[in-house]
């Protein structure tokens, strides 16, 4: 996978993860949590871009994990010591992401490329890391 914000405005950024195959949703700058309520629905392709990603707007992008995304999977690693046991215990992935506080705090995989690593079985007794649900925030920067 790429990493499509290193430096690019969100429109771009979220442009970049839709051509990825990866569903985006606009969230307040500096927010996790969107503001249209029906984002677990909403499906935003290239042409809706300028009506959600405004030029010049500051904004923040989810992304939507699971089958909207084809399968995206993102491992948030919580604390200091998850992200060195992932460091050893995760399959290599090319995107990684997170915040200035913690780099490198989320690995970011494709369901097939997850799945060829780990059983269900296996990630149900982890304790080191977790798997959000539905959708991820991501700053561009």
């Amino acid at each position: 996978m790429t990493h499509f914000l290193n430096g690019q405005d969100p429109a771009a950024a979220a442009a970049g993860y839709i051509l990825g195959g990866h569903r985006v949703v606009p969230l307040p700058f500096g927010s996790k949590a969107p503001a249209i309520k029906e984002w677990p629905t909403l499906r935003i392709t290239e042409a809706d871009l300028s009506a959600y990603f405004p030029a010049g707007a500051h904004l923040n992008i989810g992304l939507l994990n699971g089958a909207p995304s084809g399968g995206l999977i993102d491992v948030d690693l919580d604390c200091p010591e998850a992200v060195a046991a992932g460091s050893h215990f995760l399959p290599v992935t090319r995107w990684v992401s997170g915040r200035p506080s913690a780099p490198r705090s989320h690995r970011w995989y494709s369901r097939r490329q997850w799945r060829t690593t780990y059983s269900p079985s296996a990630m149900a007794r982890a304790t080191w890391a977790r798997l959000p649900g539905y959708a991820r925030a991501i700053r561009p920067k």
